[in-house]
Parts: C-alpha cells; sequence; structure tokens
C-alpha cells in the first residue's frame, strides 16, 4: 500500500506532464492560491496539503479514483452508474433493491459454502475413483511401470 502522498504528487505531475507553475494556474481555477514554493513543499513532505488542496489535484492528474492510488478501494465505473441509479430511486425503490440484493447475496454465501463442503467431503473420503485413469494400456509394446506414472500424471493434468 504506497501511503507516500508527496512522491505520489510529484509522480503524478511528472506523468502528467505538466510544470508545477502550470499546476499553480490550474489551482486557480478550484479557488486554490498557492505558491510554486509551496507547491514543491506538498511534494516533498515539508508542507502537509488539506483536503480541498489533494481533491483539486487529483482532479488536475485526472485521478478519477484517489483511493487506488494507494491500493485502498477499487471501483469499477459500473459500480459508481450503479449507485447513482439507486440514489435516484424513492425509498420504496431503495427497498426492493435492499430486499433483491440481501437475498441474492444470501443465495450465493450459501451456495459457495455448499461447494466447499462438497469439495472438502470429496477430499475427507478416499476418492480416487474420481481420478482419471486411461482406459487401458497400450498392447504394441511392453508397458514398464514407470510408462503408467507417466500416463497418470498425464491424464491428472486434464
Amino acid at each position: 500500500m504506497n501511503l507516500n502522498i508527496p512522491e505520489l504528487l510529484k509522480q503524478l505531475r511528472k506523468t502528467s506532464g505538466l510544470s508545477a507553475n502550470e499546476v499553480v494556474e490550474k489551482l486557480k481555477d478550484y479557488n486554490i492560491e498557492i505558491s510554486g514554493k509551496t507547491l514543491y513543499g506538498y511534494e516533498s513532505g515539508v508542507s502537509k496539503l488539506n483536503a480541498d488542496a489533494f481533491i483539486a489535484l487529483c482532479m488536475i492528474y485526472k485521478c478519477e479514483n484517489p483511493l487506488e492510488l494507494f491500493g485502498l478501494h477499487s471501483t469499477d465505473p459500473m459500480d459508481y452508474r450503479l449507485i447513482e441509479k439507486y440514489r435516484d430511486l424513492d425509498p420504496h425503490g431503495q427497498d426492493m433493491v435492499d430486499t433483491v440484493l440481501d437475498k441474492e447475496h444470501s443465495r450465493c454465501i450459501a451456495a459457495q459454502e455448499q461447494a466447499k463442503a462438497t469439495v472438502s467431503a470429496l477430499h475427507d473420503r478416499n476418492a480416487d475413483y474420481l481420478l482419471p485413469n486411461a482406459a487401458h494400456e497400450r498392447t504394441d509394446i511392453e508397458v514398464t511401470d514407470e510408462d503408467r506414472l507417466a500416463d497418470d500424471e498425464i491424464m491428472r493434468n486434464f
């Protein structure tokens, strides 16, 4: 997890191809007036930036999800669209979505647990009969134990 904000800010500015002076000018669009020296202070860790400046810098550097920069959270753009749609629903609609989501979540968790239990049960008892095995040995050559092991290994990999 990268929590070194100063290094991250410097890297983002360089990646965006902006000079410190260009960033300072762009910050004015967000009603944030700082000097180039202050920006360098943010990038070196000498100065601490506030949340407003951090968000503005993320917007200038085109960081759609600042949390991802730190490995804290990854959200698919589809998630945001679903959240926006959910917020547009009236209380009854939200209650309906919550009910269906809870029921489906419970069903999926139960199915996963059942699958794990089935696999565990197969492993607990001797389930060698489930392993693939060649139908018959070759008859055109003398088959050795080493040949049988090699054939069994090939079958296990399929």
